[in-house]
């Protein structure tokens, strides 16, 4: 076994364990009284493969298609034996018995790195015996950002001001997203976006440039993505 398969094993042994409601980290109960999991394969879910996290609680809307009618789809998110995030559908949605509606609350305080996580997906269909758990997909969990611009024209010189603010799971607020490259681009008709200057935000998470743009320009401020944090786009500026 390769540590990747290793890896999710673990995460499905351990998701399944917290979704049937034993505690993380207690000992599993004797093998003939821990419910029997039977295979959940045949599901299918539209659960976003990347989540940005920008409050306290970050709910994620998913769709639960499954093989077989079932009671019930509970939607985890699990970094290793750890949940950051679960929700449960009230049964399936009239008239599709196979259709469940899942809102998962991301829990922005239990999150304990930003990055890859794990979906995990458990359903019943009113029995003990017949809950199972699945694997379903990796998550790429990190904070959400934003980029405020603000222009300033003199003549073909155009003053471009930017703000970069970074969400904050532990003082849940917004920090100045402090170092980072941010690109000042134009657009051309018919070419697309191109870069005219690129500066580094300072400790307060703000940036100025100076560039030269002819007049009815379109401008836009645009920061990359990082480990922790998706990157952001600001709005379309008309110096």
């Amino acid at each position: 076994m390769d540590m990747a398969t290793a890896r999710r094993t673990a995460v499905v042994l351990a998701g399944l364990a917290l979704l049937v409601g034993v505690p993380s980290g207690a000992a599993a109960a004797p093998a003939a009284a821990a419910p029997a999991a039977v295979p959940f394969d045949d599901i299918e879910t539209d659960a976003p493969l990347a989540v940005r996290v920008g409050s306290a609680v970050e709910v994620v809307p998913v769709t639960a298609v499954s093989g077989r009618p079932l009671q019930t789809v509970r939607v985890a998110a699990v970094d290793g034996p750890v949940t950051v995030g679960r929700g449960e559908s009230a049964g399936p949605e009239p008239g599709r018995p196979l259709v469940h509606k899942v809102d998962v609350a991301v829990d922005a305080s239990a999150v304990r790195h930003w990055g890859p996580h794990d979906w995990l997906l458990s359903g019943s269909s009113g029995g003990p015996e017949d809950i199972g758990a699945t694997d379903a997909a990796l998550l790429e969990l990190r904070a959400h950002s934003m980029l405020g611009i603000a222009t300033a024209r003199s003549g073909e010189l155009v003053r471009v001001d930017g703000a970069a603010r970074a969400y904050h799971n532990v003082l849940d607020r917004y920090v100045p997203w402090a170092g980072q490259e941010v690109s000042v681009q134009r657009y051309v008709i018919g070419g697309g976006w191109f870069q005219l200057s690129g500066a580094r935000t300072d400790a307060r998470g703000n940036v100025s440039v100076v560039v030269r743009a002819p007049r009815e320009t379109i401008l836009r401020l645009v920061v990359k993505d990082t480990g922790p944090t998706w990157g952001a786009v600001s709005r379309d500026a008309r110096p």
